[in-house]
């Protein structure tokens, strides 16, 4: 198989492809290559080709690592081995056509930028067991209008969804503690939020620039909320402005 440059791994035993070298529109990666079965894909072996429109990973292939299909920008459409369970950084990094993908059902984390602007990316199940989205996950996916949460998840990292502008509703999840700096800053279809109990930490800038939210249910247990959360939230109903305002002080309203 000419079109894929291998590695075999440590102990001779499996390989990891490490380059595409074919130009095909719709690729499905073989389960063995020269004998021995195919175990991972690796950093950045799929990035930049731009032909591709659909790939097929079979179920034995549950290792994806970082930047694997970054710069994709035709894919379009990508099946995931189900015993996947750790999507690494940087995976879809501008896939910019990317709109048919389902999320394998034991995946526990979504690595920092994974999604890094998809822009054609619309909706999104997250699967039951993600306890973590990572730093950047879906920055600038501007397209994504609905993306569901699970009871699962206890932190989003900084910047997860920076950017996600047609992002009208979000639902956290009652486990969740932490909300990084700026993981919902520049939404700015997203009209109310409300933030669960068990939300200790809130990150600077979190909600800066979601221009048009105009209700927050605060949680009882917050003990660290950052600077900034709320700059530019102009449309803020006043009487929760100014509750916010007498809890926290002016620093979390502007700069």
């Amino acid at each position: 198989m000419d079109e894929f440059k291998t590695q075999i791994d440590k102990g001779g035993i499996s390989c990891t492809i490490i380059k595409y070298l074919g130009t095909a529109f719709r690729v499905t990666l073989p389960v063995t290559i020269d004998g021995l079965p195919v175990s991972v894909v690796g950093d950045y072996a799929f990035a930049g080709c731009t032909s591709l429109t659909a790939i097929n990973i079979p179920t034995k292939i549950t290792t994806i690592r970082s930047s694997a299909f970054w710069g994709c920008t035709r894919l379009k459409s990508i099946t995931l081995s189900a015993d996947m369970t750790i999507m690494e950084d940087s995976i879809f990094h501008d896939c910019t056509s990317l709109t048919d993908i389902t999320l394998p059902p034991g995946l526990t984390v979504i690595g920092d930028g994974a999604f890094w602007g998809c822009t054609g990316l619309i909706e999104l199940n997250i699967p039951h067991k993600v306890t973590r989205i990572g730093d950047s996950a879906f920055y600038d996916c501007t397209g994504l209008t609905v993306i569901t949460l699970p009871q699962s998840l206890i932190s989003i990292g900084d910047y997860a969804f920076d950017n996600c502008t047609s992002l009208a509703e979000v639902t956290l999840p009652n486990n969740i503690t932490s909300i990084g700096d700026y993981a919902l800053s520049g939404c700015t279809s997203l009209t109310n939020i409300v933030l669960p109990d068990q939300v200790t930490h809130i990150g600077n800038y979190a909600l800066s620039g979601c221009t048009q939210l105009t209700a927050v249910t605060f949680p009882s247990n917050l003990t660290n909320i950052g600077n900034y959360v709320f700059h530019k939230c102009s449309a803020l109903n006043p009487a929760i402005r100014d509750s916010i305002k007498s809890r926290f002080g002016n620093r979390v309203l502007s700069r």
